[in-house]
């Protein structure tokens, strides 16, 4: 309600509050990272939000668990990378040049929540999402390196999660947006034949793969795909 009526920043104190209270919600860490990039700029991340929030986790190291017991850990952090990766990209479709050190940023925080979650797949599909943005930068000092990394992170995600179709989205995605079309194609036509129902990420990808065959000319094949897969 205080979001609602335009009360951006007591939310924000409610919000932190109540973490100190409830430290793995993801629900609440979840409205702290809506609060935290309101375009109206209403709540500015620094005071309002990573910071204090960074100084409250010592605080809490300091009186209870061990730092890698300590509750909601691998949440603030990957709220960190988060923001990072939020950074680069709302600068760069701002038409600004990206940070030079966002993406490093996002990385380390990724990997650090991994040394607390070493088998948790979304963090790896961050690390992997990350690496893929970073190797389309201005800044990164080897682009074929990054390439790779983004590649074996999502295909270790894919893995952790089974031969789902997510994770062979994520994977053409990822070609694609490096400039490798005939490995996104593989990806896409992959994920299509995987079992599960025909939802939201089987219709992305056969949107995807339908443009893909359109800038390589071969309309008829792109024509197929929508009639397949993307027709009521």
């Amino acid at each position: 309600m205080l979001l609602l009526t335009g009360k951006a920043r007591e939310a924000m104190e409610l919000v932190r509050t109540a973490l100190m209270k409830h430290r793995q919600s993801h629900v609440l860490w979840n409205a702290v990272c809506e609060l935290a990039h309101q375009p109206s700029g209403a709540v500015p991340w620094a005071p309002m939000g990573l910071p204090k929030l960074k100084v409250s986790a010592s605080t809490w190291r300091q009186s209870g668990p061990p730092p890698e017991r300590a509750p909601g850990g691998a949440a603030r952090t990957v709220y960190a990378g988060h923001h990072f990766l939020a950074q680069d990209a709302v600068q760069g479709s701002a038409g600004a040049p990206s940070h030079k050190d966002a993406m490093p940023n996002a990385l380390r925080e990724y990997l650090t929540a991994l040394s607390e979650l070493p088998d948790d797949p979304l963090l790896m599909t961050c690390v992997g999402v990350a690496y893929c943005n970073w190797s389309c930068g201005r800044h990164v000092p080897d682009r074929a390196k990054a390439v790779q990394l983004a590649v074996a992170w999502l295909s270790k995600a894919h893995a952790a999660k089974g031969d789902d179709p997510e994770g062979l989205y994520n994977l053409g995605r990822a070609a694609q947006q490096v400039g490798l079309p005939a490995a996104a194609m593989a990806f896409y036509h992959r994920c299509l034949d995987s079992d599960g129902p025909a939802d939201g990420v089987k219709r992305e990808a056969a949107f995807n793969l339908h443009l893909l065959y359109l800038d390589s000319e071969g309309p008829g094949l792109a024509r197929d795909v929508l009639r397949d897969h993307l027709t009521l």
